[in-house]
């Protein structure tokens, strides 16, 4: 049989254990296309799928490998606000200040995201803000500006001096779970 389809037909399947046998024979399928020209971490990544994301893991892949777009898997993990594929991802080496191979920062996401407890976890494990005007401009709430408030060590020197600029007028965002009225 075919390696690569065998693996494709086992996650699809979701027989992770066939699948992983396969992976631990043939490591280098684990960097090939296999779902919508997606690598299987990638499709895990997208689809949530903690278990699978935890099992790859295991096999110590290169978390600075780029998709088609040339993300890494923790820019996909970012763009869909997954704490714990985050967590996982992290935690198995994925570099918070270079999540894509434009060298962005995962903080920059969550924050933008309006994401706390992402961007909690991403500035205890290091995370750093160099792209600050675009990151500091679109704030989206008073909880993020009280949070970046506590870390100010996040933003680069000029960062920190823009920062020092708008904090009063982001003091003045509403906060998240403010209610409109009409």
């Amino acid at each position: 049989m075919n390696p690569k389809n065998d693996v494709y037909v086992y996650y699809a399947n979701n027989k992770i254990s066939e699948c992983m046998e396969i992976l631990r024979k043939h490591p280098e399928l684990v960097y090939e296309p296999i779902i919508f020209e997606e690598t299987i971490l990638f499709d895990a990544v997208a689809c949530r799928k903690h278990e699978w994301i935890e099992e790859l893991l295991t096999l110590d892949i290169d978390l600075m490998k780029g998709d088609k777009m040339k993300q890494f898997p923790l820019a996909e993990a970012l763009r869909r606000d997954d704490y714990t594929t985050i967590k996982l991802l992290v935690e198995a080496g994925a570099d918070v200040n270079k999540v894509n191979e434009e060298g962005d920062e995962g903080l920059s996401f969550s924050v933008i995201h309006d994401d706390i407890k992402i961007s909690e976890f991403l500035i205890q494990k290091g995370g750093r803000i160099k792209k600050y005007k675009f990151v500091i401009d679109n704030i989206g709430s008073s909880e993020m500006v009280t949070l970046l408030e506590q870390h100010e060590h996040v933003f680069c020197q000029e960062g920190a001096s823009y920062w020092e600029e708008q904090r009063l007028a982001l003091l003045m965002k509403e906060p998240r779970n403010a209610v409109v009225s009409a």
